[in-house]
Order: structure tokens, then C-alpha cells, then sequence
């Protein structure tokens, strides 16, 4: 990014200085071409050459070489202290060089100054008769300037060539420094803004290896619990978790993944617990069947069931686990109830929901809803979440 960045800003000054040498161009061409010169293309191609030259190395001394200090590493008093004596280097260069525009700028200057003396009547006269007759009576006398003393004072008050030298340096540094730290600024704007969408992914990914251990020890305690108990069913478990070995190893780095798939996902975790609560634990699961072009982050809702089986079950007391998901336009609507026992008062709190609820601020920031409503008799979690329609493909 830096790179281009580089490329970026030398466009712009090769545009800037592009422009103002055709500007020069034409101005002197103008000029030669005025005075009746011999070859006044070449020559002003020469003068502009002449004119230009001095502030195209002020330019890249103070780009270059200057102004890192202050964009870059932020050494004012460095930078304040070179510029000076650059603008005092110039300036004495400037006054001391035998420069001929300053001749040419007096001439000029006395030239306006006759022109204006003369009056406009007079010089349609002189330009339809030819040459000004001798006579007298056909003489009108010059027109006096319009404004006064104080309009005289003001026409004829201009900078010279020294001070506006001076100035013009100034302003070019100015310039110069403004474009830098305008394009220095927009290059750290977009710097950070990668830095926080890698360390936002980063985040993710960290939530992300934090709760699929979470989930693998749980069900791996399912299991070892049917070891004993029945051996067959839990050869069926072992089945039943390789196949969710598998959708959290080829789903679960993607983005976004088909709800379908994440709804798949949660009945074969149900059908895993039913092997290992059977007859003892009512479970009713409602989840949508299809639901086409709908897309949300991969594991994101299986915490909440894993946490109401982990808390909600009793083996001395009625338990049950709901289990709800509708979409609702373009918001995900999903609901976790468990029976809440003496036993399992504050066992609602671990590591697995606590990464929920930060996957859910920054994956969504405010724009979602998690609800915790409990009682003595029953735990219950309420997700609102947008989602996500995929595009249809066009041919």
C-alpha cells in the first residue's frame, strides 16, 4: 500500500508541474510573439525552462529531503529550522543572480503604465487614420485615470520580482506540504482500517478455536458416559460426532455458510443427545426445514444447545430441552429453553457463552438482540440476528 501511495503522490506533482510549465509556455510564447521575436517558440520554451527550473529544485529538495521530517518521522523543530534556511537560500539566490526577467519585468511594467496614459479614442483614431496628424484641433487630451490619487497609487503599486519570489517559494512549500500530509493522513486512515478488520478476523478466529474444544469435550463427556452404559449406542455417537468432526473442519473457517447446513448441523447434535437422554429428558426441536439463499456465521448457535444439555438436564427431576428457529424477513429469530434444578442454579455461566456474546458484538456490533430470561424453574435464551441472503448466480 505504501508503494502506491508513493505512486500516487509523484502522479500528482508530475500533473502540478506538467501544468505549470504549459502554463509558462504559453504565457512567454504570448509574450515573444507580442515583440515580433525571432523563433518564439524556442525561446520560450528556453525562458519557461528558465523561470521553472528555480522552484523545481526547491521543490524536490523540500519533498524529498525536508519534509520527511515533519510527514514522517514528526521532527518539527528539524523541519522548521531546514525550511527557513531553504526559503533564505532561495531568496538570496533570487536577489543576488543576473536574472533578465527582473529587466523584463520593469519593462513591462512601464509599458502598462503608457498604455493606460492613452486614451481609447486616441488610439482608434490613430488605428483608422494611420500616423497622428500635426494639427493641433485634432488632438484630444489624454484621459486622466479613472479613481483618483488613490486609484493611481493602487495600479501602480505592485510586488518585485525579489519579494515575489519570496512568496511564490512559500506558497510552493505550503502546497507541497499540504498534499503530503493530506496523502500521509488518507494512507493511515486506510492502515488502520486493515489493522482493525485483522484484528477483528483475528478475534474471531481466537473465539472460534475457543469454542469448538469446548464443544468436543462436552460430547467427547457424552460419550465416555455411554461407554458403559450401552457400548452400541456409543459406537452410534462416535459416528454421529465424526460427522460433526467434519462439518466444523470444512464449514466452520468459512464466513458465512447456507442455514441449511448450520440447521443440519444442530439436528445431528440433538440426534447425538437423544442416544444419550433417552426417555429421560423431553426435547422438542423446531427448526426450519429449508431455507433458500439465507446465510449466517458457521457455529454460532450450537452454545446455546450445548449449554442448555449441559444444564438444563436432571436425572432426579423432569427435564426438558426447546428449541426454536424461524427467519423472520431478514432477521434470524432463535430460542434456547432448558429446565433450570436446584443443582445447576449458577452453572449457566462458562467460557462457551461468554465467546458467544463477544462473536455476537463483533460480528454485528448493535445491530443484534440476546435476551436471558430465567426463573427457578426455567433458563431461556432469545438471538435476534440479521442475516444474510445469498445473491442468486445470473447467467
Amino acid at each position: 500500500m505504501q508503494d502506491t501511495n508513493w505512486k500516487y503522490e509523484n502522479l500528482i506533482y508530475l500533473c502540478c508541474w506538467l501544468l505549470i510549465f504549459l502554463v509558462a509556455f504559453a504565457s512567454m510564447t504570448a509574450m515573444f510573439i507580442s515583440s515580433s521575436a525571432s523563433h518564439p517558440l524556442l525561446k520560450a520554451l528556453v525562458r519557461s525552462g528558465e523561470v521553472t527550473a528555480p522552484y523545481m529544485v526547491l521543490f524536490l529538495i523540500h519533498n524529498y529531503l525536508i519534509a520527511p521530517l515533519l510527514v514522517t518521522k514528526n521532527k518539527t523543530v528539524p523541519y522548521i529550522i531546514l525550511t527557513v534556511i531553504l526559503v533564505g537560500a532561495f531568496s538570496a539566490f533570487f536577489v543576488i543572480s543576473p536574472m533578465k526577467h527582473r529587466k523584463e519585468f520593469y519593462e513591462a511594467k512601464a509599458r502598462m503604465e503608457q498604455m493606460e496614459l492613452r486614451s481609447p479614442q486616441q488610439e482608434r483614431k490613430q488605428d483608422q487614420t494611420g500616423p497622428r496628424s500635426e494639427k493641433p484641433e485634432g488632438r484630444v487630451p489624454p484621459r486622466k485615470p479613472k479613481g483618483g490619487k488613490h486609484a493611481k497609487h493602487l495600479r501602480s503599486f505592485s510586488l518585485p520580482p525579489e519579494a515575489l519570489n519570496v512568496v511564490v517559494v512559500i506558497l510552493l512549500i505550503m502546497a507541497n506540504l499540504g498534499v503530503k500530509i493530506s496523502i500521509r493522513q488518507s494512507y493511515n486512515k486506510r492502515r488502520m482500517e486493515e489493522l482493525e478488520k485483522e484484528n477483528l478476523n483475528q478475534q474471531l478466529q481466537y473465539l472460534r478455536y475457543q469454542i469448538n474444544p469446548h464443544f468436543f469435550m462436552n460430547t467427547l463427556n457424552n460419550i465416555h458416559a455411554l461407554v458403559d452404559i450401552d457400548p452400541n449406542e456409543a459406537k452410534e455417537c462416535i459416528l454421529e460426532l465424526s460427522r460433526l468432526m467434519r462439518y466444523i473442519l470444512y464449514e466452520g473457517s468459512k464466513p458465512t455458510i447456507p442455514l441449511d447446513k448450520e440447521t443440519e448441523f444442530l439436528k445431528q447434535y440433538i440426534s447425538l443427545m437423544r442416544i444419550r437422554y433417552q426417555g429421560n429428558v423431553r426435547i422438542d426441536a423446531k427448526l426450519p426445514e429449508n431455507v433458500p439463499g439465507v446465510e449466517i456465521p458457521p457455529l454460532l448457535l450450537i452454545s446455546f444447545v450445548e449449554n442448555a444439555f449441559k444444564h438444563g438436564v436432571s436425572y432426579d427431576e423432569d427435564s426438558y430441552i426447546e428449541v426454536n428457529m424461524e427467519v423472520r424477513d431478514d432477521r434470524l429469530c432463535f430460542s434456547c429453553a432448558n429446565s433450570r434444578h436446584e443443582s445447576h442454579q449458577d452453572e449457566h455461566k462458562g467460557i462457551g457463552m461468554e465467546n458467544v456474546r463477544k462473536r455476537l458484538g463483533l460480528l454485528y456490533g448493535d445491530n443484534y438482540v440476546m435476551k436471558v430470561m430465567s426463573d427457578d424453574k426455567k433458563y431461556e435464551i432469545f438471538v435476534e440476528i440479521p442475516v444474510k441472503y445469498e445473491k442468486p448466480e445470473t447467467s
